[in-house]
């Protein structure tokens, strides 16, 4: 490797830990009538309990590894990050207390 492509290789790297892993929305509210449009950030809605009724997910990251999910009209749904994706910076993660959601057992 030439010292002119190690010096363009080292400032592209550099550049990217500048920017650090991609930020995710820690947030989704989702309204869809079909499949066709069945993606919001990360959650994709795979089933509909009628096509052309409205269906609902709203979505929240409650903690570094925890969503809490409420759902209308939705029968089946993923939620998905990708490798690299975070929600909130590293500092931030100290601060998040999980919810529980009414009714649930401890």
């Amino acid at each position: 490797m030439s010292l002119g492509a190690k010096k363009d290789l080292d400032a592209r790297l550099a550049a990217y830990a500048e920017k650090g892993r991609e930020v995710v929305s820690k947030e989704v509210h989702f309204e869809t009538w079909t499949l066709r449009y069945n993606r919001m950030h990360w959650v994709t809605v795979d089933g509909l309990q009628k096509h052309w009724e409205r269906a609902r997910v709203d979505g929240e990251v409650v903690a570094p590894n925890s969503v809490t999910l409420k759902t209308s009209g939705v029968t089946a749904l993923m939620v998905r990050f990708s490798a690299g994706e975070r929600v909130t910076s590293p500092r931030d993660e100290d601060h998040h207390r999980h919810r529980r959601l009414p009714g649930s057992k401890p």
